[in-house]
């Protein structure tokens, strides 16, 4: 059964041309949704809308969303909001390639005109322009798009040129974004990050592993459904054996308990010294998948197969795993270098934009560690060209990873926000997200350091622009001051019984300090603002 062919993208942007196109080059059937929307209600579209309102019209899409996905080897044009549903993406992610044509704002008005028959622009505010109501509702849209994992930019190209750019990727193999070799002490594994990548994951890890013949993937409750048949699979024609583990999903699951479960199962599924776990998931099940590697027999190979965009620039990379106890996160753990990390932007599809939110906390963070350039650019740009953000991102850490792999001294500097947002999720119970946590840590951080006179007050107002920006929260008022800074005493990065603070001084420049005083963590604790 060949996987759909979707082709999302901004009104005015051609995906029914280019829809129609690709259908015809591929000998399949093409279906435009809101066409069939249309026909299904007896009206066009933005009578629809003012008939109904478009709550019942998006009503009426997912429903069409949920029964396209259930089909196959259709090439499918989606109306320019479809996929902002975050339940519409997924689903039809599950089943399908996206693809998302993009175009300039005055490219589209000039292909659309003054929109008068566009129920979202003719309803615009008194006074904006055409080109400016599009702007905004890019702008609100930047974070989906961002998650659809092809991108074709069609200013300047004709149909048929989109189109055979559709034919070609959809027929070609992965698209790579970064194969990078990273060697941390005595240890070298490869980091893969691209689009179609889980299809070649065997032939990947054969080629780290030509002897290995045991694979066990450790997933989720809600990751293994959707994508582990898929790493299965292609493990398997590459001669490995597998078995599929399953865990409960959610930070209660990092657990002793969990990782005990583990081993039982490694065990069922007869895995030796020389198998290979595979991680298959977000930071948690990397972190107890990981512990559980790094301990039974006393170690066998592991893989990170990342799922979420924290996990993927973060979580995944520099072997750091770990359970919580119930006194504290991540107290019980170890180092283990994975043998291969691979991550595939077409899984990224499927998550909720919060999700991705919460993983550009770890962007924002590595782009004020090292590297300004990142910072700058999404300050100008956004999310414009994720594959970019995301491999720069990766970049950074991994520089540090090599240069310190057991944390002894430069690594600690990946820690910068999260001594304060371990504490706000703690007292959240973790309830908050991990990135939305680091975010309110990061903005903590350089205001203790702007307290204690080491950046200018403007960085914080900077680093806080950009975090608002991009989604994320950075107010913590909600926690009690006394309260978070007891937590903290409790971290397990303190240093001679003082509590060890990442402090920014510029973009791309932070220090270590451990001998802060309790009054002034107090004191930031208490801003507001």
């Amino acid at each position: 059964m060949a996987a759909n062919i979707i082709i999302t993208g901004f009104m005015g942007t051609g995906k029914t041309a280019c829809g129609q196109l690709a259908a015809q080059a591929l000998e399949r059937a093409f279906v435009d949704m809101d066409a069939v929307l249309a026909e299904c209600a007896g009206m066009p579209v933005a009578q629809i809308f003012a008939a109904q309102g478009e709550t019942a019209f998006r009503a009426l899409e997912s429903a069409l969303c949920r029964e396209l996905a259930a089909q196959s080897n259709l090439v499918i044009a989606t109306g320019g909001g479809a996929l902002v549903d975050d339940g519409n993406r997924a689903t039809l992610a599950r089943t399908g390639r996206l693809f998302c044509l993009d175009a300039s704002p005055a490219e589209i008005e000039r292909r659309i005109g003054d929109g008068a028959s566009r129920p979202l622009l003719s309803n615009r505010p008194a006074g904006q322009s055409v080109t400016g109501r599009i702007a905004d509702l890019l702008a609100g849209r930047e974070a989906a798009y961002a998650l659809i994992p092809h991108h074709i930019d069609t200013d300047g190209l004709t149909p048929e040129k989109v189109a055979t750019q559709i034919v070609e990727r959809a027929q070609g193999g992965a698209v790579i974004d970064l194969r990078r070799s990273v060697h941390a002490g005595a240890d070298q594994y490869e980091v893969v990050l691209g689009a179609g990548t889980w299809r070649q994951v065997g032939t990947l890890l054969r080629e780290r592993l030509p002897k290995t013949g045991r694979a066990a993937i450790v997933t989720d409750d809600v990751v293994g459904p959707l994508y582990a048949g898929t790493v299965a699979a292609s493990l398997r024609v590459s001669g490995f054996e597998c078995a599929i583990v399953t865990m409960p999903a959610g930070e209660s699951a990092k657990t002793l308990d969990t990782a005990a479960m583990l081993y039982g199962q490694f065990v069922d599924a007869q895995l030796e010294r020389s198998s290979a776990v595979l991680a298959l998931g977000g930071g948690v099940v990397g972190d107890v998948a990981g512990f559980a590697a790094a301990t039974y027999m006393r170690g066998c190979h592991f893989v990170q197969l990342p799922t979420t965009v924290l996990s993927v620039v973060d979580a995944s990379l520099g072997g750091k795993t770990a359970v919580n106890l119930p006194k504290g996160k991540n107290l019980v753990g170890a180092f283990k270098q994975p043998v291969l990390v691979c991550g595939d932007r077409e899984a990224l599809a499927a998550l909720p934009v919060a999700e991705l939110r919460s993983g550009l906390a770890e962007v924002v963070k590595h782009g004020v560690l090292g590297d300004p350039a990142l910072f700058e650019r999404l300050e100008r740009d956004g999310l414009r060209d994720l594959p970019r953000i995301l491999a720069d991102a990766i970049e950074v850490k991994l520089k540090v990873i090599e240069a310190d792999p057991h944390e002894r001294a430069e690594r600690a500097v990946l820690n910068l926000g999260h001594t304060f947002g371990h504490a706000f999720e703690s007292l959240s119970h973790y309830g908050i997200r991990h990135g939305e946590a680091v975010a309110m840590g990061l903005v903590a951080a350089t205001r203790l350091s702007a307290r204690l006179e080491m950046c200018d007050p403007a960085l914080v107002e900077r680093i806080t622009a950009l975090l608002i920006r991009v989604g994320l929260p950075t107010t913590y008022g909600q926690f009690d001051a006394d309260a978070a800074l007891a937590v903290m005493q409790n971290d397990k990065k303190k240093e001679q019984g003082r509590i060890r603070f990442i402090l920014p001084l510029s973009i791309g420049q932070t220090v270590i300090r451990n001998d802060v005083d309790a009054a002034d963590v107090k004191a930031v604790l208490r801003a507001k603002a």
